[in-house]
């Protein structure tokens, strides 16, 4: 149940982070945020990192558990799967994270 979980949350992850990057790039302002449009690029990009360092970890997680708790191959492949999701979604977080790096530090208003 937990792999099944694992696996959602890598997903969204690699589906919402380039969608909500390209949003903040072009301007756009979460409206809940009281903030200026600075503050908010900033909160944004801190999202972002920590969302690097997570994925990055769950990567390594998943693959260091693959080698150690092993059953079976077949949980060795599924666990060794995930790590590899999830590095897919660090790689996802750094590319933001650069993208968003390039951009001016305060952006146009949408």
């Amino acid at each position: 149940m937990l792999e099944i979980a694992m696996i959602i949350a890598a997903l969204i992850l690699l589906i919402w982070a380039p969608i909500e990057n390209r949003k903040v790039r072009s301007g756009w302002i979460n409206p809940r945020y009281k903030g200026s449009p600075a503050e908010y690029h900033r909160a944004y990009a801190k999202q972002i990192n920590i969302s690097f360092y997570l994925a990055i970890f769950c990567a390594v997680l998943n693959t260091g558990m693959a080698f150690i708790d092993t059953p079976d191959t077949v949980h060795m492949m599924v666990k060794l799967g995930i790590g590899a999701l999830w590095a897919a979604a660090a790689g996802m977080m750094f590319y933001c994270k650069r993208s968003l790096e390039t951009m001016p530090a305060v952006p146009p208003q949408a």
